[in-house]
């Protein structure tokens, strides 16, 4: 993951979460960008998921979804591609389940998805 676009740091999310805006400059994207979710646990009963998305805003402060992720209920690394009109992204995710919790970190992959550098 690009540590510089680094939408939510690792650590569990438990509940609804919302994460921080990044500002991620003028003019929206020139290409499509990556986003990854790399989700390492998940515990809880009931069948816990996330509904995992990523949000663009013009102005930091009235939010769109760009994309959404596929419900996740498990461990691994899950990837969207999007590009956006606007300037600042933020992760936004709810949980289902009995004490749900997902240990996962969220941002743009470098290159996109290639892995062999």
């Amino acid at each position: 993951m690009d540590k510089n676009l680094v939408l939510k740091a690792s650590g569990a999310v438990t509940s609804t979460t919302t994460g921080s805006s990044i500002d991620f400059g003028q003019g929206g994207d020139l290409i499509p960008l990556v986003y990854e979710i790399n989700v390492t646990a998940v515990t809880g009963t009931g069948n816990p998921a996330m509904a995992a998305e990523i949000q663009d805003s013009a102005d930091g402060s009235t939010w769109h979804t760009l994309v959404e992720f596929p419900s996740i209920t498990k461990a691994g690394s899950f990837y969207r591609s999007a590009k956006s009109r606007f300037r600042y992204r933020r992760f936004y995710a709810t949980v289902t389940g009995t004490s749900p919790s997902f240990t996962c970190s969220v941002g743009v992959a470098p290159a996109g998805r290639y892995q062999k550098f």
